[in-house]
């Protein structure tokens, strides 16, 4: 009988390597899902052999986000049952004390890219085509970040005083 319904949970070489495991509904995150992940990180905090936290999603997305069929999306983030009774998962996440690494590949979207942004590293998928294309759909609809998201965002990209097509020029001089 498997330990967790959805996700997989293995420990090789001193890595803990969790993959989001609901392709057909892109990874997408059910109430149990974010429980089951809740235990994991609370499993890879207790055990000292587990030295970082790879964190993947098979499928054509790493995470669409919230499970909209799931029904636990209705109550706000302060009244959330689940805050009230395990916490967060992202917040346990974020205080592991241990690197973690997100593997995305494909869509990465509302509480997917939440996910994302609460791991240490996040690494894109080693063809660019794929990403790009989807970045490129994200701009031309001028979609936003959930507003968790737009702060975790912040946090996660410093501020370099230059946007991303003037990144490769060299400064110009004031005058």
């Amino acid at each position: 009988m498997a330990e967790f319904e959805t996700i997989l949970f293995e420990v090789q070489e001193r890595v803990a390597r969790i993959t989001l495991n609901r392709p057909e509904q892109l990874n997408a995150l059910s109430f149990a899902m974010r429980g089951e992940l809740a235990a994991a990180f609370d499993r890879c905090a207790a055990d000292p052999d587990v030295r970082a936290v790879l964190l993947a999603g098979p499928g054509r997305a790493f995470c669409a986000g919230i499970d909209l069929a799931d029904g636990s999306f209705e109550e706000g983030p302060i009244e959330s049952l689940e805050a009230r009774t395990r916490g967060d998962f992202r917040a346990k996440l974020t205080g592991l004390g241990k690197p973690s690494v997100a593997a995305v590949q494909g869509f990465c979207l509302g509480g997917g890219c939440e996910l994302a942004l609460c791991c240490d590293l996040r690494m894109p998928p080693r063809t660019r085509s794929s990403a790009s294309r989807r970045s490129t759909w994200a701009r031309r609809r001028r979609a936003a970040p959930p507003s968790g998201c737009r702060a975790s965002l912040a946090l996660a990209v410093p501020w370099s005083g230059c946007s991303p097509a003037s990144a490769c020029r060299p400064p110009r001089p004031s005058a």
